[in-house]
């Protein structure tokens, strides 16, 4: 794991002398949205540059929210991990943005009357969903929901996968939390595994590059 030991490589002023100007349009900045796996860290490393680059936002006033496609994970984890990872108190205290939020806002404005839910996902995701006031369906044929939610679940077992499947095919309406063809790290995302069994394609899938993460991203400002 990296610590942070090497955070003084990132060249700022060498970036500045080369890029004039550059300061001054960075600091009309007021927000910007940063990818996590592969941006500010890969994997179990946080890169070097990181919290330089965090601090530098502090001092020019810009604010963050980090986001993320990879759903299996709730925003108290994530947190937990950026900390793990290095990442300095009071550096890491960005909004976390998680796929799961876009679903949410998905279904708050395009369903907004679905409140019971089967997700084919992770713990992480089923407690976001609960946090939002949505009814986790248990995996029963008498627990019937009012739609299906499939996320990136690392533990999904076969009898998981057919009770989506089987729901699908009743006719109920599911979705997507994120379009990605590879999760990390080389699992195909889980609507891939579901859509032959279920015989249905999904709508389009949700995920951090929609419109829906705009109203948190937005709060995240105001804040």
């Amino acid at each position: 794991m990296h610590t942070g030991a090497g955070i003084a490589a990132f060249p700022t002023s060498e970036i500045f002398d080369s890029h004039p100007g550059l300061a001054t349009r960075l600091r009309g900045i007021r927000h910007v949205a940063l990818d996590m796996d592969g941006t500010i860290y890969r994997g179990g490393q946080l890169f070097e540059f990181t919290n330089r680059f965090l601090d530098q936002l502090t001092e020019w006033g810009i604010g963050w929210t980090f986001l993320t496609n990879n759903s299996s994970k709730s925003t108290e984890e994530y947190q937990a991990h950026l900390r793990k990872l290095g990442v300095r108190p009071g550096v890491g205290e960005g909004c976390v943005f998680i796929s799961t939020h876009a679903t949410i806002e998905y279904l708050r404005q395009r369903h907004p009357k679905v409140r019971r839910l089967y997700v084919l996902g992770s713990p992480g995701m089923k407690t976001e969903l609960a946090l939002a006031a949505f009814e986790i369906n248990r995996k029963s044929a008498e627990d019937e929901p009012e739609a299906v939610i499939v996320g990136f679940d690392p533990a999904m077992t076969y009898a998981s996968l057919c009770r989506a499947a089987w729901w699908i095919r009743k006719g109920k309406w599911f979705v997507a939390s994120h379009p990605d063809t590879v999760c990390p790290p080389t699992d195909p995302p889980c609507w891939w595994t579901a859509e032959p069994y279920a015989q249905r394609s999904p709508p389009p899938p949700v995920g951090i590059l929609t419109p829906w993460p705009a109203s948190r991203t937005r709060a995240c400002c105001r804040d």
